[in-house]
């Protein structure tokens, strides 16, 4: 009876094991899915975040761009704003200089009109007019004298 006694217990111990190892086994399933659930999810993440790391890349290189054209427009219209008041400071140099040549000649004719009506004056002056006649004179008798000092 010593035999047939154990015989029950070992019995529903290897039954206890075995229905522990299926146990154990089904665990190890669900686990070994839930492991392949979870790579998978992490590779769309990677996945994900791969994408949205390029997303970030594009929008960096389009700011970039952006912060280069504005920079190229600000620096153009620095640039045009020199040129623009080099021109200023040009055209108020020619405009000095204008007006300066044009006092400069407003002096010139004011000096010539003097000289023209003392000429004026000096030609009507009697003396003038009297000296002219005896030059004229002086001439006509040189002239003579030197026609008969030919003829003699």
């Amino acid at each position: 009876t010593d035999l047939q006694g154990p015989q029950p217990i070992q019995d529903s111990a290897v039954d206890s094991l075995r229905e522990a190892l299926a146990q154990a086994l089904e665990q190890h399933e669900e686990l070994a899915a839930f492991a392949c659930a979870c790579e998978e999810r992490l590779r769309a993440r990677d996945e994900e975040a791969e994408q949205v790391r390029q997303q970030l890349e594009r929008v960096m290189r389009d700011l970039q761009e952006m912060r280069n054209e504005e920079l190229q427009a600000d620096l153009a219209a620095a640039r045009s704003e020199a040129a623009a008041q080099e021109a200023k400071s040009e055209l108020a140099e020619l405009h000095t200089k204008y007006l300066q040549q044009a006092s400069l000649l407003t002096e010139q004719r004011t000096l010539m009109a003097e000289l023209q009506t003392e000429l004026q004056v000096q030609q009507t002056s009697p003396l003038l007019r009297e000296l002219d006649q005896k030059g004229r004179a002086l001439q006509a008798a040189t002239a003579q004298l030197k026609a008969q000092e030919t003829a003699m």
